[in-house]
This record gives structure tokens, sequence and C-alpha cells, in this order.
């Protein structure tokens, strides 16, 4: 089964760019197209006044929808959203003004593991939840679901299956992070910001790394290695002066590659359990929630982006 491991910094370090999704190459803003309509149906069919609890929020994309639809449809929903990463409202709001007033209708919870919660029992008409729970230990979190579930409430959640096109873009991505590892143009980083070499021995280093990049890109086009020779060209055009008093931006952009790294292998633990036990979903089954709907997700009707789950707690 799987399992969670202890929440690291990376997560953390994601939200607090202020990104909606976990997938901002293909969502800019929050989600749409077909995602966006089901949540939307999913909001639709809820009474008036319903409790709803989106768990592994990350930074709220389907609470805030499900706050614009109870705005729009002034159904007067009471929202709660949950996430084990250390989430930071004002990086939210400054991001998305436009949001501010639906992220006011959200009680949000940072800090807190799915298997934590200590919410009442029987409190939610609604628990959601969007490429996350699966990240989670499944039977502990099925059980919390269960115990958090009103009789007759719904569990609804958008899962990663275990091959879709996010998953075949997110292996190029980690072949060209092994790559990175393999030819240590991070290391020249650290080396410089550390003085364990000077400023010419690191643009001669960045210079000889960046060629091994440069016919990387050229023989296997990705926006990883893109952004990466866009960055390097800015470091080897940039004053020495300026370089020397910016070392800290440069330790930066390594973290946030070191930090987008430790992502993708979350997402490869997850899939790859998916793979070894594709009826994973069942463990909710085996907390005494029946399955009402199980459907393929696809993007534009063509990309499959996960799999689409409705249970119901009888």
């Amino acid at each position: 089964m799987m399992k969670t491991n202890k929440i690291s910094n990376h997560w953390s370090q994601y939200w607090k760019t202020g990104q909606l999704t976990s997938l901002p190459q293909d969502f800019q803003k929050n989600y749409t197209g077909e995602i966006q309509q089901q949540w939307t149906q999913v909001f639709n069919n809820l009474n008036k006044n319903s409790h709803i609890l989106d768990v592994c929020t990350g930074n709220c994309a389907i609470a805030l929808l499900s706050a614009s639809r109870s705005k729009i449809q002034n159904k007067n929903f009471k929202i709660t959203a949950i996430d084990a990463a250390d989430i930071n409202r004002k990086s939210i709001e400054k991001r998305f003004p436009d949001q501010i007033s639906n992220l006011n209708k959200i009680q949000l919870i940072s800090n807190c593991k799915v298997e934590d919660i200590e919410l009442a029992n029987n409190e939610f008409d609604l628990i959601t939840s969007q490429y996350g729970i699966e990240y989670c230990h499944w039977e502990k979190a099925a059980q919390q679901v269960h115990r958090l579930l009103k009789t007759k409430g719904n569990f609804v959640m958008i899962a990663h299956s275990g091959s879709t096109e996010i998953i075949k873009t997110m292996k190029v991505e980690k072949s060209d992070y092994e790559f990175l590892k393999t030819i240590e143009i991070f290391q020249c980083f650290d080396d410089y910001c550390c003085q364990s070499i000077n400023y010419a021995e690191f643009i001669k280093q960045l210079k000889t790394k960046q060629k091994l990049v440069i016919k990387r890109f050229n023989n296997q086009p990705s926006e990883l290695m893109r952004a990466l020779l866009l960055a390097t060209d800015g470091i080897l055009f940039m004053q020495r002066n300026i370089l020397e008093a910016n070392k800290i931006e440069l330790i930066k952009m390594q973290q946030q590659y070191h930090h987008a790294h430790q992502r993708l292998n979350d997402l490869f633990r997850v899939t790859q359990a998916i793979n070894n036990n594709p009826n994973w979903h069942e463990v909710f089954i085996q907390s005494n929630l029946r399955l009402i709907e199980k459907r393929n997700i696809f993007q534009n009707g063509i990309y499959q982006t996960g799999t689409f789950f409705k249970f119901i707690k009888s």
C-alpha cells in the first residue's frame, strides 16, 4: 500500500510561488477544460449550505472552483481546505488578486496530513481531491474520508493514472534531470557560491556544461532544457560585479531545480505504486464507501489526464 513519506520542503516552496495547480505548463491559472467541467458538474449537484472538504488542496485550486460556483449559484457553501505543506494565503492573493473574494470563503488549514485530520465525524457533504490523496497512505486516508463524510455524502477525486500524457511528459523531464545530474551543472553553482572555484573557473565550467545542454536540447528539445539554456545565457552575459553581488540568486535557482526534481520523483513514486496496484482505489470500498462512477478524464478531448472517481457513503 502507498505510504506517505515525511513532508518535505519542496512542496511548501512550490506553493509559495502562488501557482494554483501542480501543472503550471498546462494550466496558467486554475484548471480549465474537461477538468473544470467535471468539478463544475459536481458542485452544481450540491444542495445549498453544503459543507465541502478539499484534501491535499495545495493552493486551493479545487476549493476556489467550489467557492466560485457557490457565488454564481448563491449556494452558500461552507468550504474547508487542508494540505500537508505550508500553504501561504498571501502568496495566492499576490499572484491572483481576482481570487481574493473566493479565497476569503475558504477555511485553510496547512501543515496537516489527511491521516492526521482531527475534524468532527460525519461533518462533510462532499470531500474532494485533485491529484492529491493518492500521495497519502491509502488505507488511512480512506478511513478518514469515511469518518468525515455524512451519510449519503460523496467523495470525488481526480487522481493520477499509471499512464497519461502528464506522465509521458514527466518521463522526459525525469530523463533531463538525470542528465543534468550527470554533467554536474549545479555542482559548479555550488562550488562558485561556496568559493571553491573563482569567477573565471566558474564561467569556464558553465560554458562547457552549457554546450552539453545545447547538444542535448538539439537532439531532444524540452521545456526544462529550454528554460535552463535561457538562465545560463543570462548568467554568462551578466557583468562580473553584478553576478558576484547576486550569488544568492544562483543558490535560489539551484534550489528551485532541486525542489522540482523532488516533486517529479514524488509523482513517479505515486504512479509506480498505482501501476503496481491498478485497483488501489478499492481501499475506499473496503472502508464502506460505494463506488458509483469511474472514468478517464481527457484534456481537449484527446489527452488523458487522470481518472475520475465518485463514491458515496451509505
